[in-house]
């Protein structure tokens, strides 16, 4: 059954209700409603088709072509105004007509149109009608409706509902089928077709592009510059087929970007404002970007206070401006700052973490105490930009330094243990105190005394110190040493006080060992000194020599006179020098030989060379130099001629005065040696004795015994090969020998005696041992008595007259 006979069978089931009339009435107003169905059906179908194809032309043309945004403005425009209105004619009206909403057909307009297509029935209808209308208050009204009723009867059988054909819709399904087929297929085969021109078309006003062979990445993310900032574009092409160039499009301009390594850049220079741009590569555009522009954080004003330590003295201070700072250690600096466009600000300290600084309506602060020296970084932010601005500045702090001491150690030139120390102890600040420190120790190094006071100073900065100390109120004993120095604390106030010392001082007490080497070496420099001052001063007398030869051959004071006359002044000042620093060691040597048990003849003699080498330093020599200076004032030759024979003369006087020197120097380092021989043979012989009386007593055993008898021999075969070796050698440079083979007897007959000991204390016969002790104690007692006979029989008094009586033959010729 078609819709058609189904919509007049619903529409006859109300006949068998009805009269004629009224069952007509109800069939054109079944008519009208069909009619409305008809034009719904067709402009449903229709609007269909036309939007299909509208739809699908506009979305394979968008998919394909990339529409510019005028075209899809139009069509988008079109396809929403047509539609609207297609929608509204064909399918709201009929619907509003379908719902008797508004203006409808009348029954009379129905009839024509039933009429037109039942033409047999036209008058007949319309003739029903018209009798109706007219039947309404007329006085023959029941004829009028029998006449209806008859008529209505007679046309009853007329399907008036059927002059409408909803079939002849079926004419637009070839046109409809089509359309929905070939969307189907999109819709399967290439759903991007409907997916991507939509929802381009969807956005009519946005520029769309051909999607490219390639992609643009934009590499310099986010895309922002500060306000009047340079922002460096950087884009990389990545794909199959890349681009040989690209280009920023700005509006209209296209400008080339640079090609580098991988990709293309372009600089947009002091940008002001925001920036929309395009890349353009091959033909193919990006997606439109926009360079923002963001407001740098600004640092508006600054303040800084620098608190100083107290101990430096300084006076705190503010400054208004920021840079690099110069600054004493514990220096407390306060840093204050105004900002704008600033949301965070972070201070950081060298390489350290940086650290949030609280903040107070665009005001930041922060407070740290420098001890070194460090650089701090000020980092301001904003929300609108990761951009931070940041200031970078360096702190040099100057550290307290330690104190300065310089000292000078002035002893006398007799005993030197008179000790003067006179200095100065300076720092950057203060100095607060000024300490005398002093230690003894053993041979050993064993601390025996440390003790310390402070020193009276004048204050400040710059402090003077003095002090004076002789060492023999310590009463030192031999081989003890004395250190000291001084020291000096300052007024750090931020690590604490610090103190720096003095060079470490020392005076040693020398034990036996040490006293002898010293002054043996004392001895072997006085008299290595008086050997060189003795041909340094043969070599003047040749040069005074030269000069009068020359003098003689010119005839007159000649420059080259007067130079050699410079030179041999310069000559004699070495000589003093010379002569002052045998001096010095002479003064050492006597010194030295208090701490030893010598004689009184020695000490006698000792005091005789000094005066003897005082003589010569402040007489004879200060003479010579004296008469040397007037000589070079001389210009008269004959004069000048004289003086130097004169000094020539007084020259070979000072040579056999030290001639003279040396021979007593030897003289009294003989006797000091036999003496020191004496003393240790005594020595020597005390403790054969204690050896002795513990061999009679049998208080140790023979091993033991015989192991001090060995050491007793060691020392004494040291002092027979070393002490006695060089009392030889000394006595083969002296003029007068001395006879020294008997003591030497004594000493070998002593060996013997200690080696016949041992070997019987080996065998455990402690009487025969005791018996060669015995002879070994005497024979030392002799040869140390022997060695005092030597030593006091020495005549050096009669060398010096010798020597004084040829002096007065020269003095005498030369006047």
């Amino acid at each position: 059954m078609t819709v058609s006979k189904l919509i007049s069978v619903i529409l006859q089931l109300p006949d068998y209700f009805m009269n004629n009339y009224d069952w007509l009435i109800s069939r054109l107003d079944a008519f009208i409603r069909k009619y409305y169905i008809n034009q719904l059906l067709r402009g449903s179908l229709v609007l269909l088709i036309c939007v299909l194809l509208y739809v699908l032309t506009i979305s394979v043309g968008e998919y394909y072509l990339y529409l510019p945004v005028w075209a899809k403005v139009t069509l988008v425009s079109l396809f929403v105004v047509l539609g609207l209105a297609a929608l509204v004619i064909w399918v709201a009206i009929p619907l509003s007509k379908m719902a008797r909403l508004g203006k409808v057909i009348s029954h009379q307009q129905a009839a024509v149109i039933v009429g037109e297509h039942f033409p047999e029935i036209s008058d007949k209808l319309l003739n029903i009608l018209q009798l109706k209308s007219s039947a309404v208050g007329n006085t023959s009204r029941e004829l009028i409706e029998a006449s209806i009723d008859q008529k209505a009867a007679q046309i009853s059988v007329v399907p008036i509902t059927s002059a409408v054909d909803l079939s002849k819709n079926k004419k637009y399904l070839p046109y409809l089928l089509p359309l929905l087929l070939v969307g189907v297929f999109i819709l399967v085969a290439a759903p991007n077709v409907f997916k991507d021109a939509s929802e381009r078309l969807l956005q009519p006003t946005k520029t769309f592009d051909k999607p490219a062979p390639f992609q643009f990445v934009v590499l310099s993310e986010p895309l922002k510059v500060v306000r009047n900032g340079d922002f460096t574009l950087k884009v990389e092409a990545r794909g199959n087929a890349l681009p040989a160039d690209m280009a920023v499009v700005i509006g209209n301009e296209s400008i080339p970007m640079h090609s580098v390594d991988k990709g293309f850049e372009y600089t947009f220079k002091n940008v002001t404002g925001d920036v929309d741009f395009r890349l353009m590569a091959a033909g193919y555009y990006s997606q439109p970007y926009k360079l923002s522009v963001v407001q740098r954080p600004l640092l508006k004003a600054f303040k800084v206070q620098l608190d100083y330590p107290a101990y430096t003295g300084k006076k705190d201070e503010v400054l208004n401006s920021l840079g690099d700072m110069t600054v004493p250690a514990g220096t407390l600096v306060s840093l204050a700052f105004v900002t704008e466009h600033t949301d965070a600000a972070s201070i950081r300290l060298g390489n350290g973490i940086a650290k949030t600084l609280p903040s107070q309506a665009g005001l930041f602060g922060a407070q740290y105490r420098f001890l070194s020296d460090t650089s701090f970084t000020l980092a301001l932010s904003n929300k609108e930009t990761s951009i931070p601005d940041s200031y970078k500045y360096n702190v040099h702090v100057i550290p307290d330094e330690y104190p300065v001491i310089q000292m000078q150690e002035f002893r006398d030139s007799v005993s030197g243990t008179q000790i003067l120390l006179n200095g100065t102890a300076g720092d950057d600040y203060a100095i607060t105190r000024v300490l005398f420190h002093y230690q003894i120790a053993d041979g050993n190094n064993k601390e025996l005394l440390n003790k310390s006071f402070p020193l009276k100073t004048s204050g400040g900065s710059l402090t003077e110190f003095q002090h004076y100390f002789d060492v023999q109120v310590l009463n030192l004993q031999p081989g003890q040493k004395l250190t000291y120095y001084v020291e000096a604390w300052d007024n750090d106030g931020v690590h604490g006080p610090k103190a720096s010392r003095s060079e470490l001082m020392s005076y040693q007490m020398y034990n036996p060992e040490q006293l002898d080497s010293a002054i043996n070496q004392n001895a072997e420099q006085i008299n290595s000194g008086l050997s060189n001052s003795a041909q340094h001063s043969e070599q003047l007398q040749n040069e005074y020599k030269d000069l009068q030869s020359k003098l003689l051959q010119s005839e007159g004071m000649e420059w080259e006179q007067q130079q050699k006359l410079q030179d041999l002044g310069k000559m004699q000042q070495q000589l003093k020098n010379q002569m002052e620093a045998v001096k010095k060691r002479l003064d050492e040597q006597t010194q030295q030989s208090k701490q030893k048990e010598y004689s009184q003849d020695v000490k006698e003699k000792q005091d005789d060379l000094q005066k003897q080498m005082d003589n010569l330093l402040n007489k004879e020599l200060q003479e010579q130099m004296k008469k040397l200076q007037e000589l070079m004032k001389q210009l008269n030759k004959d004069n000048a001629f004289q003086a130097v024979k004169q000094l020539e003369q007084e020259n070979k006087l000072f040579n056999m005065d030290l001639e003279r020197m040396q021979e007593l120097m030897k003289q009294l380092e003989m006797q000091m040696r036999m003496e020191d021989m004496a003393n240790k043979m005594d020595a020597l012989a005390k403790k054969q004795d204690e050896l002795k009386d513990k061999t009679d007593k049998n208080q140790k055993g023979s091993d033991a015994l015989n192991k001090e008898q060995q050491e007793l021999k060691k020392e004494l075969d040291e002092a027979m090969k070393q002490d006695m070796k060089q009392m030889d050698d000394l006595n083969k440079d002296m003029q007068k020998q001395q006879n020294t083979e008997d003591a030497k007897k004594d000493g070998k007959e002593a060996q013997q005696d200690m080696q016949n000991s041992s070997h019987q204390l080996s065998k455990d016969q402690k009487s025969k041992a005791s018996q060669s002790q015995s002879k070994a104690s005497q024979n030392l007692k002799e040869m140390a008595q022997k060695m005092r006979d030597g030593a006091g029989g020495m005549d050096v008094q009669q060398i010096d007259m010798d020597i004084r009586a040829v002096r007065q033959i020269l003095t005498n010729l030369m006047r």
